[in-house]
């Protein structure tokens, strides 16, 4: 029933990323990141048992952490913005520098988050509960890329 649950959310996950390249207004957006995180949290309390002592631990970082993870996330929102405005144009190779620069900052910046926060989850959890949790991040990360970038055009 777990794994049944977890695939009902994350295939709704997938139906909310598929408008987010294309939303309109930052309210939009704004609407569905909030919905995205909310089924982000149902699938991290599925996936991820935890005792009562640490759910009032976890919980706290978890939101801190996803805060985190959020601006990194707007950079790479801007950043597809920035390259969607650009594919519609002739894209120069100083344009495609800077946005392959900008995409490796990204990539940096959100292992920076993950090593930071760590040591902060292995202080409330076993070392096989962050690691799971971990897990659990990656896959949904990966699918929720999977579902944006599949909508991304290759430069020309």
């Amino acid at each position: 029933m777990r794994k049944l649950n977890a695939v009902i959310l994350v295939a709704f996950l997938a139906v909310a990323v598929t408008g987010t390249l294309a939303a309109q207004t930052q309210a939009d957006l704004d609407a569905q990141r909030a919905q995205i995180q909310s089924d982000r949290n149902a699938i991290v309390a599925t996936e991820l048992p935890l005792t009562t002592e640490q759910t009032t631990t976890f919980w706290p970082l978890y939101k801190q952490y996803r805060a985190d993870m959020q601006k990194v996330g707007d950079r790479m929102v801007k950043l597809i913005t920035d390259y969607a405005n650009s594919y519609n144009t002739t894209l120069t190779d100083e344009q495609a520098a800077a946005l392959l620069k900008e995409f490796l900052e990204i990539q940096k910046e959100t292992l920076k988050v993950k090593e930071q926060y760590a040591p902060r989850f292995g202080a409330i959890l076993p070392a096989k509960s962050v690691l799971r949790f971990y897990q659990i991040e990656n896959k949904l990360d990966a699918f929720l890329m999977k579902n944006v970038v599949a909508q991304i055009p290759l430069a020309k």
